[in-house]
């Protein structure tokens, strides 16, 4: 149905953001492709620091291989530490020359580790804002083209909160691990706080979506139609105005063809698509 429509628009981005990961990396090159044929093997790692090695000046790897052959390979992870709690994370490697890694400090270069993949088996906040009512979806759109699976079963835990300080604060001060904000919230509390900015990466970013309208039927031509439309269209030209846009968190409204939900409309049907393909039901509401 194409007619005219009133919207009060919402632009959203949702962008994922992560704080560089505080542990050892191991990064694993794997020559040609998997023989799932070939016999299963391990790989034994060793994480010491100076509690284990007085002498250490930094956090150190000890593997019993140092190569593989391709296929299956199970990764026995030892922390040694007697204070620290350090990680193994592996990362697939999509042919870079330069790996993300500093051999004369002989530490990875952690904000150049950027990948979704990376999350799997950690933890999320979400803000939860009618703004935000596409963001599950988009979720699972960008999971379903990494074959990560449904979020549930791709991360540790998934949390909730309506306030964006306790969604973008905790992945800042390393209480949890990555956050899915809108670009807005991400925005504001960078300006609160410019360190949010220098330490927290974005990882994923969606479109710009339309989420939040007003509509008039077409066969309706009421009075309080046109009123409507220019009492809210003057909206920015007055403190007021200006008030009133910020409490509902929208910029102005504008006469707009229903083009304009494509990018969201687009968002829902990929992620129908990406549940369909897990078995899992389709979208309530």
């Amino acid at each position: 149905m194409h007619v005219p429509i009133y919207w009060l628009l919402v632009f959203e981005e949702i962008v994922m953001n992560v704080r560089p990961l505080g542990s050892a990396i191991l990064l694993l090159l794997l020559g040609g492709a998997a023989n799932a044929a070939a016999p299963a093997q391990s790989l034994a790692i060793k994480l010491q620091d100076s509690s284990v090695d007085p002498s250490l000046t930094h956090m150190r790897m000890v593997i019993d291989h140092d190569t593989l052959k391709p296929g299956r390979v199970t990764f026995e992870a030892t922390n040694e530490s007697k204070g620290l709690v350090h990680e193994v994370i592996v990362v697939r490697d999509k042919g870079v020359k330069e790996l993300p890694y500093d051999a004369k400090k002989n530490v990875v270069i952690e904000k150049r580790i950027q990948h979704l993949g990376e999350l799997r088996g950690r933890r999320l906040c979400m803000l939860k804002a009618p703004k935000m009512c596409v963001a599950p979806d988009w979720l699972s759109t960008i999971l379903d083209e990494g074959h990560f699976g449904p979020s549930e079963q791709f991360f540790g835990s998934v949390a909730t909160d309506s306030k964006a300080s306790r969604v973008v604060l905790p992945v800042f001060f390393g209480q949890t691990d990555a956050c899915l904000t809108s670009k807005r919230s991400f925005d504001t509390m960078c300006e609160l706080n410019p360190q949010v900015a220098k330490d927290l990466t974005v990882i994923a970013s969606s479109p710009v979506m339309v989420v939040t309208f007003y509509i008039f039927h077409r066969n309706y031509h009421g009075l309080s139609r046109e009123r409507f439309a220019k009492v809210y269209s003057d909206l920015p030209n007055s403190a007021a105005g200006r008030q009133l846009a910020t409490l509902f968190q929208f910029e102005n409204l504008v006469v707009k063809d229903i083009a304009c939900l494509a990018p969201a409309l687009g968002v829902l049907a990929a992620a129908e698509r990406a549940r369909g393909k897990s078995g899992v039901g389709g979208r309530k509401g």
